[in-house]
């Protein structure tokens, strides 16, 4: 918990986008942080009366997108207060996503590839630009799949073939296809996560990851 003190004596600043830890980076602007509060309670009343079940990953990260927008207009004029809370709750986001990432399977060449394209694919994510991601996967995926020098002598390949132990070859079309599509599956349910955390008191799983 951060504290700024008035003439009045010190008065508690709180807010659930921001960590203890980055409010004492906050200086001036923590005053003004009841407003973002305030914008974050109104985003969250808002979403829980949309449906979770059959949405897509674009979807996910366009409320989450509504959240920084709602950010940037709490913050009136103060454009350095916006980016700076805009800032915090992308870096925390990004965090969540490695963490999650990390837990995902690697035993095989194709999930090694999954893994690899999933951890570029957040190491970028901004939440504030409005993309396709889909294509934003496409992007991040590694030109060629390897097998870990520690894994089995050999492995077989979702991707149909045998890749000895340390070999490497690039991806061609169909690959991409089949890393898109796991990429995707997987990094939805990894929005997912994040999008429900954000709406609970732990707004980065910091107690639970």
């Amino acid at each position: 918990m951060g504290f700024e003190r008035t003439k009045g004596g010190p008065m508690s600043v709180w807010c659930p986008l921001v960590p203890p830890e980055d409010l004492l980076g906050m200086g001036l602007y923590k005053r003004n942080l009841s407003d973002v509060s305030g914008a974050y309670y109104d985003w969250c009343a808002s979403m829980r009366s949309k449906t979770l079940g059959s949405v897509t990953m674009g979807g996910l990260l366009d409320r989450i997108r509504m959240l920084m927008i709602s950010v940037g207009i709490a913050c009136g004029q103060n454009r350095e207060l916006a980016e700076s809370v805009q800032s915090i709750v992308a870096s925390n986001l990004r965090k969540g996503a490695a963490r999650l990432v990390s837990n995902l399977p690697a035993e095989t060449p194709e999930e090694q590839t999954v893994k690899k394209t999933l951890a570029m694919f957040f190491a970028r994510m901004k939440f504030t630009r409005d993309i396709d991601p889909k294509e934003e996967i496409g992007r991040a995926i590694p030109k060629s799949v390897s097998t870990k020098p520690e894994s089995d002598s050999i492995a077989t390949s979702a991707f149909g073939d045998i890749l000895p132990r340390g070999m490497s070859r690039d991806l061609d079309i169909d690959d991409k296809v089949q890393v898109t599509k796991q990429a995707m599956y997987h990094g939805t349910e990894i929005v997912r996560v994040l999008y429900t955390r954000l709406l609970s008191p732990d707004p980065y799983g910091n107690n639970n990851s």
